[in-house]
């Protein structure tokens, strides 16, 4: 375990606790705006994002980014760039299917007149172009990841370390996939498009690296590279099982209620799916969660050697 935190230590970046560090009055300012932004983010969160960042989707970012060399930083915007994509060009394409094949229609009041065999016939005629449209988007899966990781290492990088189209074209390359440099710019764009081009987001990084900061400003005998790098890899762990984590979370809040036989009408909606989704979106909670479960991991490494 020693010799794992020394090969921490001798690690460039990032810069924790500077000589000319942050006061204590400038961390409480940084604190304090992202708390802001967090409980801003967490309660307008919708309930139709989050399907498409854990599992094997964070699995495929995380090989993508050691491939390209990127930050874990890039990464975890990434991921957040491509669920927010994907929920939203979804989104887009089921309303242009059903439009499409509702585009014989003058209006809705001659659509509520159909007979129910044309409604069933128009329902299939949905069904059969959106399984087409599904075959086309997963076909594109790699290439839309690529563009997010591309977007985010532009936000992130210095224009050195930035993903290029010859690094994506390479990639592409060995899946077997051929898209031309001109489609890697249109997908790129298609991404800028459908997020309106918001492409800041919030990610666990940007939490975890001010927490760990005002950590070390406290407590400088925490040994923060270390700490640091544990708690990356317990992000990447924390993206592949994300649900499940916040499904088993759920269900000890639901059992510790029980238990206490105070289930009103509040506290069953607060435990519900939709009710739950201010913790599932508390970044600062899941970051602070992070934290704590690396630094068990280095305590308990500490205990073995």
């Amino acid at each position: 375990m020693q010799q794992i935190c020394e090969m921490f230590e001798s690690e460039s970046e990032p810069l924790f606790n500077a000589p000319n560090e942050l006061s204590a009055a400038v961390l409480d300012d940084c604190l304090f705006v992202l708390g802001t932004a967090n409980v801003d983010n967490a309660e307008r969160a919708s309930p139709a994002r989050g399907h498409f960042k854990e599992g094997h989707v964070a699995l495929l970012f995380i090989r993508l980014c050691h491939v390209l060399k990127q930050s874990a930083e890039v990464k975890c915007h990434a991921i957040e760039l491509y669920d927010a994509f994907m929920t939203e060009h979804v989104v887009q394409l089921r309303r242009h299917v059903r439009d499409a094949c509702g585009s014989d229609d003058r209006s809705k009041e001659r659509r509520r007149r159909r007979n129910r065999g044309k409604k069933e016939k128009m329902e299939e005629e949905v069904g059969r172009q959106w399984a087409m449209v599904v075959g086309r988007v997963r076909s594109q899966l790699l290439l839309r990841a690529l563009s997010c990781i591309q977007i985010a290492s532009k936000l992130l990088c210095r224009p050195s370390a930035v993903v290029s189209i010859d690094a994506i074209e390479e990639v592409l390359r060995k899946a077997g996939l051929r898209f031309g440099r001109t489609s890697i710019r249109k997908s790129e764009l298609r991404v800028l498009d459908a997020l309106g081009h918001h492409s800041t987001l919030p990610t666990p990084v940007v939490y975890l690296e001010s927490l760990l900061e005002i950590l070390g400003h406290n407590d400088q005998r925490v040994n923060l590279r270390a700490l640091y790098h544990v708690s990356l890899q317990v992000l990447d762990l924390f993206y592949l099982h994300r649900n499940r984590v916040y499904a088993e979370l759920m269900d000890r809040a639901m059992e510790g209620i029980r238990k206490r036989h105070l289930e009103s009408e509040d506290e069953r909606h607060s435990m519900s799916s939709s009710g739950f989704l201010p913790v599932t979106n508390d970044l600062m909670f899941a970051s602070t969660a992070v934290i704590s479960c690396a630094a068990y991991l280095l305590e308990i490494g500490r205990a073995h050697v």
